[in-house]
């Protein structure tokens, strides 16, 4: 018995949460298991990340069309997602980034993308190569991905915090 329900099978169940009043945040909604929070504040992406993981949850990941729509309407202006790369050397292009880009909560890099053309790209606007290591969903592309530093140009922004249901 768990919860007040008594299973009579093994197997992995999810605990639907509430949503919580979370300071800073406003809840946006739930879907696919997950409680959706949108920061009331713009901030830097190792801030946001850092505050979304004390909380208790993660930089949203986006798994699907449908997903990044949902999200990318929550504001509108720019959102930082859980996705980074550690590689400051160049080393990829729009055609290889999942080998050097990461979810912030370990999530594999699935299939899905949404990058503007041409991203990620590592290029700062200032005729050199550098630190574009950080993604967020750009409502003047339509919703799609554009990499970007931490927090001068073109940050900071506004986040998602994404809390999952409890498994068990």
């Amino acid at each position: 018995t768990w919860n007040g329900t008594t299973y009579d099978s093994s197997g992995t169940y999810f605990y639907n949460q509430s949503p919580q009043n979370i300071v800073g945040f406003t809840h946006a909604g739930y879907q696919n298991g997950s409680n959706y929070y949108i920061s009331n504040n713009a901030d830097s992406w190792h801030n946001a990340d850092s505050i979304c993981n004390y909380l208790g949850g993660h930089l949203v990941t986006i798994k699907d069309s449908m997903e990044n729509n949902y999200v990318g309407n929550m504001h509108s202006n720019p959102i930082w997602i859980g996705l980074s790369t550690t590689d400051i050397n160049n080393n990829y292009d729009e055609n290889n980034w999942e080998t050097f880009w990461q979810w912030s909560n370990n999530e594999p890099v699935t299939q899905y993308d949404n990058w503007v053309s041409n991203e990620p790209e590592n290029y700062n606007g200032n005729n050199s190569v550098c630190c574009e290591q950080y993604a967020y969903i750009d409502p003047n592309y339509n919703y799609q991905w554009d990499d970007g530093v931490d927090q001068t140009l073109p940050g900071p922004y506004f986040y998602v915090l994404e809390i999952p249901d409890l498994q068990t």
